[in-house]
């Protein structure tokens, strides 16, 4: 590799560069690792004139709320692992005023590990001055208001703890100027950047803010009556309480539901009050499940009017089972709001996902006015310049379940679900995720920001993280070495998409050290075998062991793209060895994996002998990355084509598949596996969006039924929208940045038309029988057949 920093690292063009800092970072005691704890900090100023333009500078960890003279600004960061802080930079001189003003902050460390510390940073300028900074100066309060040992919501640290909150401990003015801290405290002060550990790196935001729309529920999926009995000895977790069947209202009241789907005032609620009147055995709740129609992304917020101690309890879900609302068995979303007497508004601090929400109110036998109830849907801006369009409405309608799934999965990072972990998982994003994103919104910020974080979270043995958090994926065992693979390719994919060569020569060592991890487990043959770790591969019930076809498949794809990498960087005798590494491979991979009787390729060779198991994923993979001849790979596509006993790709790894029919150019191949598989199994089964496999109440995963639930927003099967807008109209990138591109339909038997969204501009292709018309911004060179 060349020693020469210039050619490997270009730093400007890779990592954002940061500001000198005058703010100290805050806490409010010495204390460094808390489990959720919820920490309030204000500091009021006085400014001689209105101030036209301001801007606030913050960041936090884990989340916090601002505030500005009572008006809440905004939310934020972005997630970041415990080393950096990502800024967030708000333009502020509208809240602000002539005279007193006052900053108010709302800090929770209710996300990620458990060893993260908490802490606060801020600036304000105006007229190009700092007017303020966090420093010894601010007051902070801990207010018992907020529960802390409240359970989380799934198994995944991306994901915030339920939310108890108490109103009545908290005074609603404590944003506002002039109100009295005098028994407040002192800050903490941690120290200034970039000495205060552990944020060693402070970015600012490069990804714009998410976008914010309220939303209201579409329908009242039922309504119903619940015993009120107390969960004493689990009542941190809400949804024991919340998944209780009840039975037809009777004695509890719910009147006018339905203004709440018509953002109109008139929904009364309250508890049975017989008990009061005739010593009745028990107090009914009231209980409500809304459906909003699909699966969204968003933070529940409510107006109401209810006299003290009143109760509202919060539950979601993104599906129903057997038709009624149960979130124990599987992601406990929940939140709980004790009402304080009289008119009052509150919005909780975390996003959820769900589809349908149930409302039950507990601890009020007198009448509670719900005024308002909403989700405010919280995504990543995207801008939908990508699209497919045709006259088979079920591939429409697939290319859109695609699209909304991965628009679902990003807020301020990738997720490879909202539902259950909301991590930024490397391979689900690196394999599927970027390029639909490129082929339908056409955005690269979002991807950039992935890469660098990913590249930032290697452990110790040279792969990266399977997320970018750094807890549990730090053990060897527990690191997925085939998502550092689809990494790889993802890395040269965002440089061919963007033109962007600095992500790849500052990523680059990177790439190599996962090579190196690599070339401690070619055998004598020159193929891997018994790679350690977690080797994943698909959620299907494939050979992963031993030396694996399926796992050699993906290592030369790999090594493609990492001898292109080495090239770019002019490291010519890396690039020379990966070249004949990859093609060591792909002359030993016949001769390793392929059953001649079958003419198929089997999963491993496990002690010299071919393992027993045939798979989709093997057979695909070697057709996907060129370890095959042309020859064996026509004769396979035929013998899959007329019916092949064979473990089948589960939706992830079904993106393979895709790819491979790609590149030999069966298109009709591709459009048949979407019908089949996302049509029928997903649209058809009343999925708005792509779930995680192609059941939901179970999986096969092992070989063997197991009732172990799936969601229903996974991004990582949405790999469909890239087909249908990219890969059916035969488009390749030729050069970087989309400057040149070969344009070759692989189907001539559908007439559709396709909008691919490239840097310069937009590129549109429209088949219709033989007839091709394609358009495309200046300074694209095309390269396609004739009609």
């Amino acid at each position: 590799m060349s020693n020469d920093p210039q050619v490997v690292f270009a730093l400007s063009e890779s990592v954002p560069q940061t500001r000198r800092w005058e703010a100290e970072w805050l806490w409010d005691g010495p204390l460094e690792y808390e489990r959720n704890a919820f920490v309030l900090f204000r500091r009021e100023f006085d400014l001689p004139d209105a101030a036209a333009a301001a801007v606030c500078r913050i960041t936090a960890s884990q989340r916090y709320r601002l505030w500005i003279n009572g008006t809440r600004v905004g939310d934020g960061p972005p997630f970041c692992a415990p080393h950096e802080a990502m800024v967030d930079e708000r333009e502020i001189g509208s809240f602000l005023c002539r005279g007193k003003n006052a900053i108010a902050v709302l800090l929770n460390t209710g996300m990620g590990h458990h060893t993260w510390r908490g802490g606060l940073l801020c600036e304000i300028e105006a007229g190009g001055e700092r007017i303020l900074k966090t420093d010894a100066s601010w007051t902070c309060c801990r207010p018992p208001a907020w529960r802390t040992d409240t359970h989380r919501s799934s198994m995944n640290a991306s994901l915030s703890f339920q939310e108890h909150f108490d109103a009545a401990l908290l005074s609603p003015d404590w944003t506002q100027p002039g109100f009295d801290d005098a028994d407040w405290s002192r800050v903490h002060v941690i120290g200034a950047p970039p000495c205060a550990v552990p944020w060693k790196q402070i970015h600012p935001r490069e990804i714009p803010f998410p976008e914010e729309v309220p939303l209201h529920a579409e329908r009242i999926s039922y309504t119903e009556e619940c015993m009120g009995v107390e969960n004493r000895n689990r009542s941190e977790d809400l949804s024991i309480s919340l998944s209780a069947c009840g039975r037809p209202v009777e004695l509890a009241r719910i009147e006018d539901p339905e203004a709440l789907l018509e953002w109109r005032d008139g929904c009364t609620l309250a508890c049975s009050d017989r008990h009061l009147k005739t010593g009745y055995d028990g107090m009914h709740d009231p209980c409500l499940v809304l459906d909003f129609g699909r699966v969204i992304t968003g933070q529940l917020q409510f107006e109401c009017t209810a006299p003290a101690g009143a109760i509202l309890e919060f539950g979601y879900v993104e599906d129903l089972i057997d038709g009624h609302f149960n979130n124990a068995i599987e992601n406990q979303f929940a939140d709980k709001y004790c009402c304080r007497d009289g008119r009052q508004s509150h919005c909780f601090l975390a996003w959820r996902a769900f589809r349908y929400l149930k409302v039950r109110l507990r601890n009020c036998p007198q009448a509670l006015q719900l005024h308002r109830l909403e989700a405010v849907q919280v995504r990543y801006p995207f801008e939908e310049r990508g699209c497919f369009q045709t006259s088979d409405e079920t591939l429409n309608a697939v290319c859109r379940m695609c699209r909304d799934t991965i628009r679902l999965c990003a807020i301020d990072q990738f997720m490879d679900t909202p539902c259950r972990e909301s991590a930024q998982w490397l391979g689900d994003v690196s394999a599927v995720t970027l390029g639909g994103v490129y082929a339908c919104f056409g955005d690269t910020r979002l991807a950039e920001k992935f890469l660098r974080q990913s590249a930032s979270a290697r452990v110790p043995v040279g792969l990266l993280s399977n997320t970018n958090q750094l807890g549990k994926d730090g053990m060897v065992d527990r690191v997925i070495p085939d998502y550092s693979l689809w990494w790889i390719m993802a890395l040269w994919q965002h440089y061919m998409y963007s033109g962007q060569a600095g992500r790849v020569r500052a990523y680059y060592p990177e790439l190599i050290r996962i090579v190196r991890f690599h070339l401690d487990y070619l055998n004598k043959q020159g193929l891997l075998e018994d790679v350690p770790g977690w080797v994943f591969i698909d959620w299907a019930p494939v050979e992963k062991g031993g030396c694996n076809a399926i796992y050699n498949a993906l290592f030369t794809g790999a090594l493609d793209a990492a001898e292109k990498a080495a090239r770019l960087v002019e490291d010519t005798a890396s690039a020379n060895h990966l070249a004949t590494l990859a093609a060591t491979i792909r002359a030993q991979f016949e001769d390793a994996f392929l059953d001649s009787k079958q003419g198929l390729f089997h999963d491993a060779r496990v002690q010299g002998a071919l393992s027993e198991r045939v798979s989709e994923h093997a057979n695909y993979a070697a057709l996907r990355w060129g370890c095959c001849s042309e020859a064996v790979g026509r004769d396979i596509l035929e013998r899959f084509d007329h019916g092949v006993e064979a473990v089948a790709c589960q939706p992830f790894f079904a993106s393979v598949m895709l790819a491979a029919m790609a590149r030999y150019g069966r298109g009709d191949l591709g459009l048949r596996l979407i019908r089949e598989r996302w049509g029928k199994r997903m649209l058809r089964n009343d999925r708005a969006t792509c779930s995680e496999e192609w059941t939901i109440n179970g999986t096969w995963r092992s070989g063997e039924w197991k009732g172990i639930m799936r969601t229903l927003s996974h991004a990582w099967s949405a790999s469909p929208a890239e087909f249908l807008i990219r890969c059916l109209p035969g488009i390749e990138i030729l050069e970087p940045g989309c400057k040149a591109l070969r344009i070759a339909p692989i189907t001539r038997e559908l007439d559709f038309e396709s909008v691919f969204p490239t840097p310069p501009g937009a590129v549109r292709v429209a088949c219709h029988g033989k007839q091709i018309k394609i358009s495309a911004p200046d300074g694209v060179r095309i390269e396609s057949p004739p009609s």
